[in-house]
């Protein structure tokens, strides 16, 4: 991963403490010290499918947050 050019298309999600690439879909945790977690990301298309699971992330997403989720999922159907 280029973390240079991965950077631009990164999007904060405060609600749930973390960065969304906008343009892959993968999700980053924003650690206590404000760094991001490259080392494990997660996928959203991945997490969307797995409600069961990852349902609780969905629901503290502040509504603010929520477009952005929901904008990165239509554009990676």
């Amino acid at each position: 991963m280029n973390l240079n050019k991965d950077k631009e298309n990164l999007e904060l999600l405060p609600s749930v403490g973390a960065v969304i690439n906008n343009k892959t879909g993968d999700v980053f945790d924003i650690m206590a010290d404000n760094t991001i977690d490259f080392n494990d990301p997660s996928n959203v298309l991945e997490m969307w499918d797995d409600q069961f699971n990852c349902e609780e992330w969905f629901n503290a997403l502040h509504t603010l947050d929520r477009s952005v989720v929901d904008r990165v999922i239509n554009n990676l159907k």
